[in-house]
């Protein structure tokens, strides 16, 4: 599962949660590494279990933080 991009604007702009995110990573990537995957939205942090754990945290529910599959395009690939 894949947050939706603008989340990524949303951290990188919001000093209180960009610092959880990278409290959260602990280490695993640079604090620098994560400010550049937020700006370019990456799928890797939107991946990352830490992302997705910040904004849940932050009071968002899964059905906003997740990428809606376009229910049309599944349709006609069957």
């Amino acid at each position: 599962m894949i947050a939706q991009e603008k989340y990524c604007k949303i951290i990188v702009s919001s000093p209180e949660l960009l610092a959880e995110l990278i409290r959260k990573i602990n280490g695993n990537m640079a604090p620098d590494n994560i400010i550049r995957h937020l700006q370019r939205a990456s799928k890797s942090i939107r991946s990352n279990v830490a992302l997705i754990e910040t904004l849940r945290e932050s009071g968002l529910k899964d059905s906003e933080i997740f990428e809606q599959e376009d229910k049309q395009a599944v349709i006609d690939a069957i």
